[in-house]
């Protein structure tokens, strides 16, 4: 390493300042872009955010390798050495770190969940808006940033609920008394999906019904799963459905599964 020392000047220490300070302020400035724009034209969302990230790790790698190769005047018996020392000490006190970049590498290739995918990871649920050099940042239903290694998703199951499209499933459950009329209660939630204004009608929509145990409570179970045009309006979909549900079933005296239905008196539905 004393070889390597020996040829570090100023004037280059400086080059290699700017290079890293001026990749750092078009990587911001880049994604600043990108994000405006994949606001604007939401369609192309998730392509203009995986960009950015893509593109920010080319950024800092390729800063990364001008300025080392600006800094040192490397002979091949120095970079073999450099090479060996730097590895050495990455593997003894940085082993996270690596591993994490190692990870976000990985994320990027294999794709398990891109940038404004809905994710479910342990007790964590939200949108990815961004996946970084050492860790991802998720933003959960009530606006909280969470950031998480990357090598984390490497080691545990993840869930993305919409796969890289801008739609995304939206799964309903209404609860009824087994007495109530089960065939309108069926129509008024169809109806109630297929009017709604976040409703992605391009794809299926699927009512079921079944007869289950709730929290000791016979009910009948309507489940509604339908498709938001947009992931951003998962629960806004899903709140406006419920409303108009309530409203209809409270005018047709629809009433919801209580406990005064004891399981007790259905001894073949504990049997089935």
């Amino acid at each position: 390493m004393s070889q390597v020392l020996e040829n570090i000047d100023y004037y280059k220490i400086l080059q290699a300042i700017l290079i890293i300070g001026g990749a750092t302020w078009v990587a911001r400035y880049s994604t600043n872009r990108i994000s405006r724009f994949a606001k604007r034209y939401t369609r192309h969302r998730h392509w203009l955010m995986n960009t950015s990230a893509i593109l920010r790790f080319i950024l800092f790698i390729g800063a990364t390798v001008l300025a080392a190769t600006t800094l040192f005047n490397f002979t091949k018996e120095a970079l073999i050495a450099s090479a060996g020392a730097i590895a050495l000490t990455f593997s003894l006190a940085f082993q996270d770190l690596a591993s994490s970049f190692v990870g976000g590498i990985t994320l990027l290739v294999d794709r398990p969940f891109e940038v404004g995918d809905r994710v479910s990871f342990k007790e964590h649920y939200g949108e990815i808006v961004e996946i970084g050099l050492r860790a991802v940042r998720l933003r959960t239903l009530d606006d909280t940033i969470i950031s998480i290694p990357n090598n984390q998703f490497l080691k545990e199951a993840v869930g993305s609920a919409n796969g890289g499209d801008l739609d995304m499933m939206v799964v309903m459950n209404f609860y009824l008394n087994p007495n109530s009329d089960f065939e309108l209660a069926k129509q008024i939630v169809y109806e109630a999906v297929v009017t709604s204004q976040y409703a992605y009608l391009a794809k299926e929509v699927t009512i079921l019904v079944e007869d289950k145990i709730v929290d000791v409570v016979f009910a009948t179970h309507i489940t509604a799963k339908a498709y938001v045009f947009n992931t951003r309006f998962e629960k806004l979909f899903a709140s406006d459905v419920t409303e108009r549900v309530k409203s209809a079933f409270k005018k047709h005296d629809i009433r919801s599964a209580t406990t005064d239905m004891p399981t007790s008196s259905l001894p073949m539905q504990r049997s089935a």
